[in-house]
């Protein structure tokens, strides 16, 4: 049987041809695998000998891409999309391709294309943003470095369990929760590793508990009584569209956890830019969101009165411990009483603004004695 044989010969060929193929493809897949785990790991620079590299300048530029005016951009180019000719020709084949027979599979597909819209949108914003964001990213990485160094220096080290403890809130039953998978949900929905907000957020903490140790009694003392008071009273008819933001502390909460959740609320009060994404924004922060709608200033006493004063509309109020955790106010808007009067106030907490004054003065003394390599632009 020569042919036979010619024939199993020729099949044994094939198969040991198909296995090399198979084991360079494999190895070149390997090989691809380790070039892409080389880029990533690859150092951008270097400060004080601890390397930052391109994957955490990559999820940094993710991260600022998702939080600072997503929301508002992606409303904009979703509502765009909808109107626009080639998005509805497109709808109308996707449904023709798939010739619903119901109106439950009509409704269903339509969910299944506005999802891909919604999906094919927010990566193109993600994209188109993290790429203008790649300096600020790379200058964050380097400041929370110098921070988490000087910290540790001072004997201040932020525990994994610190950082999670940011995620737990208390319910109105009294039990305790957290959402951190749920955040850390959409941080991946977004091709971002949830370690990147965890590890900022460790900086930060480590900060708070820095700045207030080695300043905070030293500014209590420099300012003088007078520099705490406010003049005159409110108009009666003064009202406020207010948003009341709510970071919960867990039961019997000691100062070093009520200083990380101040920390979190003064975070996102210089991070806030509108009342219209604040929903959205709180959630990342584990923080509750209440609507205060025409509150007259004169149903506000003490210090938070005093800060409302001093807030114009679009910002928010330094945040404040009380025993349930810390609160801040969005201002919304404010009728023209309230702006004439709040025209007369000085236009921060003066504490809290000689407070970041030492922050960024202690910041910017750690960066002209620190080693960077290569210099930032």
């Amino acid at each position: 049987m020569p042919g036979s044989h010619f024939f199993a010969h020729t099949v044994k060929r094939l198969a040991r041809s198909a296995a090399i193929i198979r084991l360079f493809a494999c190895a070149l897949a390997g090989l691809l695998a380790l070039e892409s785990a080389r880029a990533d790991l690859a150092v951008v620079t270097v400060v004080n000998g601890d390397p930052i590299s391109s994957y955490e300048v990559d999820q940094r530029q993710r991260f600022l891409a998702m939080t600072s005016g997503f929301g508002d951009e992606m409303k904009k180019r979703f509502q765009a999309a909808i109107k626009s000719p080639e998005t509805n020709q497109r709808f109308r084949e996707f449904m023709q391709a798939r010739r619903p027979q119901t109106k439950e599979e009509q409704k269903a597909l339509q969910d299944e294309f506005i999802a891909g819209l919604q999906k094919t949108i927010r990566d193109s914003v993600i994209r188109s943003r993290a790429g203008a964001n790649r300096n600020q990213a790379l200058k964050e990485l380097v400041d929370e470095k110098l921070m988490i160094q000087d910290a540790k220096k001072n004997g201040i080290v932020v525990s994994d369990d610190d950082v999670m403890q940011q995620f737990v809130r208390k319910t109105d039953d009294g039990k305790t929760v957290s959402n951190a998978e749920e955040l850390f949900a959409q941080l991946r929905t977004a091709g971002v590793d949830p370690k990147t907000f965890k590890e900022k957020r460790r900086a930060q903490i480590a900060w708070q508990l820095l700045i207030r140790r080695l300043y905070a009694s030293r500014v209590q003392t420099a300012l003088s009584p007078a520099d705490e008071q406010t003049t005159g009273d409110a108009p009666a008819n003064a009202l406020y569209e207010l948003r009341l933001v709510k970071l919960a502390a867990p039961a019997n909460a000691d100062q070093k956890q009520l200083a990380r959740l101040w920390s979190t609320a003064d975070n996102f009060r210089q991070r806030f830019t509108s009342c219209d994404t604040l929903d959205a924004q709180a959630k990342l922060i584990n923080a509750s969101v209440v609507k205060l709608s025409k509150k007259p200033i004169n149903s506000f006493t003490g210090e938070t009165r005093t800060l409302l004063l001093k807030s114009a509309a679009g910002q928010m109020t330094p945040p404040l411990i009380n025993a349930g955790g810390v609160e801040t106010y969005a201002v919304c808007a404010k009728t023209a009483a309230a702006t004439a009067e709040a025209a007369k106030e000085p236009k921060a907490d003066k504490r809290q603004q000689e407070l970041q004054r030492q922050a960024q003065a202690h910041l910017n003394s750690l960066k002209r004695t620190a080693s960077i390599e290569p210099p930032l632009q």
